[in-house]
């Protein structure tokens, strides 16, 4: 029984350490991301500058690090989605060219939040971004889950 037991806390072990290490994006020995901690410092951000978005899915789409050695500055942005992103009624037409033919196609909006960092990893300024997407609302909708 006791063998049992141990077996069982090696298994909680080693879930809980395979979980947080994937919570990170890491370059070994050079450099890591915790992109949980991430996600959540952003999220309790932008759920607290836009109460609108407080009951809809919000996805992290990507990160953004970079130091500057000659100015000693850090950058660390972050962007997301979120599941309302699609802006409805904002379509638009957009002239493409196709075997060198102007055609014009309709366009929608998707809005995307940019989050700013500072060097103590507090989240300091946003930024909403509009995007043209071509494609409907289950388009939107299937690629947002795919994320």
């Amino acid at each position: 029984m006791k063998n049992f037991w141990i077996f069982i806390f090696y298994l909680a072990l080693v879930a809980s350490f395979a979980t947080n290490a994937s919570d990170n994006i890491k370059w070994k020995g050079v450099a890591e991301i915790n992109q949980h901690m991430l996600a959540i410092k952003a999220g309790d951000y932008i759920k607290s500058t836009f109460p609108e978005l407080k009951n809809v899915e919000v996805k992290l789409i990507k990160v953004n690090a970079s130091y500057s050695f000659q100015h000693h500055h850090s950058n660390l942005n972050v962007m997301f989605m979120h599941s309302d992103s699609l802006v409805e009624g904002s379509s638009h037409k957009r002239t493409v060219y196709v075997d060198a033919k102007a055609q014009e196609i309709e366009m929608h909006i998707i809005h995307y939040i940019f989050l700013d960092f500072d060097e103590n990893g507090e989240a300091i300024s946003h930024r909403v971004e509009e995007v043209p997407f071509h494609g409907s609302q289950k388009e939107f909708e299937n690629e947002f889950q795919k994320l």
